[in-house]
């Protein structure tokens, strides 16, 4: 498992290597970015616990999935995945703003 502090960002190290393989960056480094300059947010009706975040990196919209999560430790994000963002999510979002 993968931690980053100084963000309170929490993820799976396999996974992020998957992610980096698959879609062009560790879900960590994808997450800073989208973080860094989100557009909007939204829930799926089949998962509600989940937050999808639309944002941009390297000029292009993705959509990051994750957890918030509060327990002993603290409270953290858990990074679940991410994807190129479909043009409706990015409408979606833009319109709620």
């Amino acid at each position: 498992m993968g931690f980053d502090e100084s963000m309170g960002l929490e993820w799976d190290d396999e996974k992020s290597s998957l992610c980096k393989r698959r879609r062009g960056y560790l879900l960590q480094d994808l997450a800073k970015m989208v973080f860094a300059s989100p557009v909007g947010e939204y829930t799926h009706r089949d998962y509600p616990e989940q937050i999808r975040l639309v944002g941009m990196a390297d000029s292009k919209f993705y959509t990051l999935v994750f957890e918030e999560i509060e327990d002993d430790l603290g409270y953290y994000k858990h990074l679940i995945t991410y994807w190129e963002s479909e043009e409706w999510e990015v409408k979606a979002v833009k319109v709620k703003k």
